[in-house]
């Protein structure tokens, strides 16, 4: 019942299963989304939360501090519970593909930058991806800041497993598998390949990964 796509339907019901998107009419865009116990909490001007039709999300928050920020799902079979999605500071950005499927942790984009997340994504439980260090480092000579926010992109068809974590200025090309407790903090620059450890390094390559276990791979991907 709950993959009716009728814009109605997925606006009673995802009123009724304690989602507050309704009071936010100019900020949220969620028609055919089905919502259930999402919260949201935006303190801003011209920010935007888009969530397509086609998308699931169970127990989540999303919260935006600043404006002209954007947290933007692209159109797709999308699954997300239990997950923060954080955006902080003017212009800061979190953009994530069509496919992408998480089952908890939190995302944070502050500063102004952007964290992207390609197509067909899967992450586990757990993950904490993050483009800055929230607090400030400063140099005892010079009193400047050390620790700035840098962009996150993930490329398509990343596997995170759980408990993997995110740091700002990392990049992960297509086609990666990150191991259990993984602790990402740059270039993880090999497709078809699996990494993990702190930090994550390359364990072995030349593999693709799956969403279930006995499908049959096309070896020419």
């Amino acid at each position: 019942m709950i993959t009716k796509k009728n814009p109605l339907f997925t606006y009673v019901f995802s009123v009724f299963h304690g989602s507050n998107f309704w009071r936010y009419p100019k900020s949220v865009l969620c028609r055919g989304a089905i919502l259930r116990n999402v919260k949201f909490v935006i303190r801003g001007r011209n920010s935007c939360v888009s969530i397509p039709s086609g998308t699931v999300m169970t127990d989540c928050e999303i919260r935006v501090y600043g404006d002209n920020c954007k947290v933007i799902i692209q159109k797709g079979n999308n699954s997300i519970s239990n997950t923060i999605l954080w955006v902080e500071d003017d212009k800061s950005q979190i953009i994530i593909g069509a496919g992408f499927t998480m089952q908890g942790g939190q995302i944070s984009a502050t500063e102004g930058k952007r964290i992207e997340i390609g197509n067909d994504c899967m992450f586990s439980s757990g993950i904490d991806i993050r483009n800055g260090d929230s607090h400030g480092i400063f140099s005892l000579e010079t009193g400047q800041r050390q620790n700035f926010a840098e962009d996150v992109k993930i490329g398509n068809h990343v596997w995170l497993t759980k408990d993997v974590t995110i740091l700002k200025g990392s990049s992960i090309v297509n086609n990666i598998v990150v191991g259990n407790k993984s602790l990402v903090s740059g270039l993880l620059g090999k497709e078809k390949a699996i990494y993990s450890g702190i930090p994550a390094r390359l364990i072995k390559d030349n593999v693709v990964w799956d969403r279930y276990r006995v499908s049959k791979i096309d070896i020419k991907k």
